[in-house]
C-alpha cells in the first residue's frame, strides 16, 4: 500500500499523502467510454453505492478547465466549503480537467451525525485516466478525497498484459493517520514519503467492501443492449419529484412527526414501519401537489395558492390523511373499519367508517385527488372512480398520463388525479 506522491515541499500547517488502498484487477483494460459511463452514473445515482444519500442535484458542470480554474469554480459553486488555494496541488492536477459539483441530501441525521447535506466535486482527467472524488466538507461523516486511476495492468518489470486494473488512493493526514479533509480545515501541504502504509480507519471498511466492488464493476462493464437500462438518467421531464427536494422534505417531516407518532402508536402494527412509510408517501404527494398546482396556475387552470382537496379510499389507520392535513391540505378518509388511532386524528382530519362499493356509482366531484393508500381489492377501481367523478378531465400538459399508479410490495398505493374539479373550476371561472 505504498504511496506515489511527488511533491516534497512543506510550508506549515498539516501534511498529507496519497496512500494506495487497493488495486482492483479487471478482466480487460478499462476503456474511456466505460470510465465516463461509470463516473456519470455515480454523479446522477450515487445512492446505488452510498445508501445514506437520499437525493442529488448538480450545482456546476464544465469541461476543459485549467487547475487554477478548477479551484476558482469550486469556490464559486460552494463558497462555504473553504476550498484552499493549493487544492489543485493537493490533488496533483497538472492539465485541463472536467469538473462536476453535486449537492447530496442525506436520508437521516442523528445526534452523533448531524450532517444533513454536503457538496462533492468530481474532477476528471481523461487523458491521464484519472478521476478525483472530493467532498467539499471537513465533516467526519464524509469520506476523504479519493483518486482513481485505471488502465492496463502492468506487473513490476513487465509490459502491460491484456487485463486491466483500477487503483484507489485516499488522501491521508500523515500526522493523524486518518483521512485528510482539506476543505475548511487548517492548511494542508502534500508531503512526499516513501512506503507509507494506509491505516485502517472507520470508513475504510465501507469503502473497500461497498464502494470499490460496485464502482469497479461499473468501470469494467461491457457495452451492449443489456446496459441500455443502466444508462438511463433522470431528467426534469421524467421526474415527478426531484430527489433532492424529496430527501430534504422527508427528513423535515420525519423529524417533525416521526418520534411522537412512534411513541404514541396505539395500533398492533409495527410503528417503525407504518409511520415512516406513510411519511415517505406524504412527502411525495405534497411535492407532487405543489408542482401540479404551480403548473396549473401558470396555465390558468387553477387560481394561485389553490389548496387541493383529496379523498383516500381505504385509508386504513388514517395516518396519511392526517399528515396531509397537518401540512395544509384538506381531505377525507374512508375505511370499512374504524381504528383506535383515529381518536387522535379526528380533530384534524375527517375519517369516516363506511363501506366503499364502486357498483353504487361512487363520485367525488369536490376532490382534486383520489388516493388509495390501503385500498387492497379496491385498487383497480380507483381510476374508474376518478373518471366518473370528472368526465371532463383534461390536463395532459401537466403530466404524461391522466392517472399515476405506484405499487408497493406491502401496500397498494394508487393515485388518480381529477384534473378539472368542479370546485376549482368554479373558482377559476369567477376570476
Amino acid at each position: 500500500m505504498a504511496t506515489t506522491t511527488t511533491t516534497t515541499t512543506r510550508s506549515g500547517g498539516r501534511s498529507c499523502v496519497w496512500a494506495r488502498l487497493i488495486t482492483q484487477p479487471t478482466e480487460a483494460p478499462v476503456e474511456e467510454e466505460s470510465a465516463l459511463e461509470a463516473l456519470d452514473r455515480y454523479i446522477h445515482r450515487p445512492h446505488l453505492i452510498n445508501r445514506r444519500i437520499g437525493g442529488t442535484e448538480t450545482r456546476y458542470s464544465a469541461n476543459s478547465l485549467s487547475p487554477s480554474q478548477v479551484v476558482e469554480k469550486l469556490r464559486a459553486a460552494d463558497p462555504e466549503a473553504g476550498v484552499p488555494e493549493n487544492f489543485a496541488a493537493l490533488l496533483e492536477l497538472r492539465r485541463s480537467c472536467d469538473l462536476v459539483v453535486v449537492h447530496h441530501e442525506l436520508r437521516a441525521t442523528t445526534a452523533t451525525n448531524p450532517l444533513s447535506s454536503y457538496c462533492e466535486a468530481l474532477v476528471l482527467d481523461a487523458a491521464s485516466q484519472r478521476a478525483w472524488l472530493c467532498p467539499l466538507s471537513n465533516h467526519p461523516a464524509t469520506f476523504a478525497c479519493v483518486r482513481l486511476t485505471w488502465g492496463k495492468s502492468t506487473a513490476e518489470g513487465q509490459t502491460a498484459d491484456a487485463r486491466g486494473a483500477v487503483t484507489y488512493e485516499v488522501l491521508l493526514d500523515s500526522e493523524a493517520a486518518e483521512p485528510a479533509r482539506p476543505c475548511g480545515s487548517p492548511p494542508y501541504t502534500l508531503l512526499a514519503q516513501a512506503d507509507v502504509e494506509a491505516p485502517t480507519f472507520p470508513s475504510s471498511h465501507w469503502f473497500l467492501t461497498k464502494f470499490v466492488p460496485k464502482f469497479t464493476s461499473w468501470l469494467a462493464a461491457a457495452d451492449g443492449p443489456a446496459s441500455e437500462l443502466s444508462r438511463w438518467r433522470p431528467t426534469p421531464e421524467t421526474m415527478l419529484v426531484p430527489p433532492a427536494e424529496y430527501a430534504r422534505l422527508y427528513r423535515e417531516l420525519r423529524d417533525k412527526y416521526g418520534p411522537a407518532l412512534v411513541e404514541s402508536w396505539t395500533e398492533s402494527t409495527d410503528p417503525e414501519k407504518f409511520v415512516y412509510e406513510d411519511i415517505g408517501i406524504a412527502t411525495f404527494l405534497i411535492l407532487l401537489f405543489r408542482r401540479v398546482a404551480e403548473l396549473e396556475a401558470e396555465q390558468g387552470q387553477a387560481p394561485a395558492n389553490f389548496t387541493y382537496k383529496f379523498v383516500d379510499l381505504g385509508c386504513g389507520n388514517g395516518l396519511l390523511c392526517w399528515l396531509l392535513a397537518q401540512e395544509g391540505f384538506r381531505g377525507l378518509g374512508l375505511d370499512l373499519q374504524r381504528r383506535r388511532i383515529w381518536d387522535r386524528f379526528d380533530a384534524d382530519v375527517e375519517l369516516l367508517e363506511t363501506a366503499v362499493d364502486p357498483k353504487y356509482g361512487l363520485t367525488y366531484p369536490s376532490c382534486e385527488w383520489i388516493l388509495g393508500n390501503h385500498s387492497d381489492e379496491l385498487t383497480p377501481w380507483i381510476p374508474l372512480v376518478a373518471a366518473s367523478s370528472t368526465p371532463q378531465a383534461c390536463s395532459s400538459q401537466v403530466l404524461k398520463e391522466r392517472f399515476l399508479f405506484v405499487n408497493d410490495d406491502d401496500t397498494h398505493v394508487v393515485w388518480a388525479s381529477r384534473w378539472a374539479g368542479s370546485e376549482r373550476q368554479k373558482t377559476v371561472d369567477k376570476q
